[in-house]
């Protein structure tokens, strides 16, 4: 239902208190789902504004295979049961899915045309005082990360091996705050006004 976006704002976050917790698992009934199911999980909680519930979700739970020493992402996964290897498949494309969300919501990376020359960029800083990321994308690579000081002052650094243009979509505000260190085939919209 909340998936489906069926109930109103009210009911969606009594349903969220029912189910959810801000504390590990995370997951009141104390068995986390499979990595598959785990993408609607996010999709929904991060469409609904739970995105620091959402991040804490992604390091306990992914955070909790790799710290059971899983180089590939597992078919299934409990974190609470401990680091038990399971008997399907240690590579399943659809627990990678966790990816789409650390770059278009935590890195902030979304396109803004087709074909990702162009991009907006939004990152979470309230949430994360520091992330680097690389990924690939159809044209190329692009690495960013950000590191936020005591004062509040962000520096980014932001490259790609093509031509990149870049719409920071962040609130005044922020923006002011902000330093950025771009590679010679990255260009910087100016989104102020």
């Amino acid at each position: 239902a909340l998936y489906a976006g069926i109930p109103g704002k009210a009911e969606a976050g009594k349903i969220i208190a029912k189910l959810f917790s801000d504390k590990e698992p995370f997951i009141k009934t104390g068995k986390c789902p499979s990595p598959y199911f785990n993408y609607f999980l996010l999709d929904t909680l991060f469409s609904l504004g739970h995105a620091e519930w959402c991040v804490n979700f992604i390091k306990f739970y992914w955070g909790g295979m790799i710290e059971a020493n899983a180089d590939t992402f597992w078919s299934e996964f409990d974190p609470v049961a401990g680091a038990e290897v399971p008997k399907t498949s240690l590579c399943y494309g659809a627990s990678g899915a966790v990816n789409i969300f650390i770059i278009q919501e935590i890195a902030g990376v979304r396109a803004a045309e087709p074909g990702f020359r162009k991009i907006y960029l939004n990152p979470m800083f309230s949430i994360l005082r520091a992330a680097k990321i690389a990924f690939h994308t159809p044209p190329g690579r692009i690495n960013l990360s950000w590191n936020t000081a005591e004062n509040g002052d962000i520096d980014i650094q932001l490259d790609a091996n093509f031509m990149l243009t870049v719409a920071p979509m962040l609130p005044k505000e922020i923006l002011e705050k902000c330093t950025f260190g771009v590679g010679k085939s990255v260009s910087i919209l100016d989104t102020t006004g």
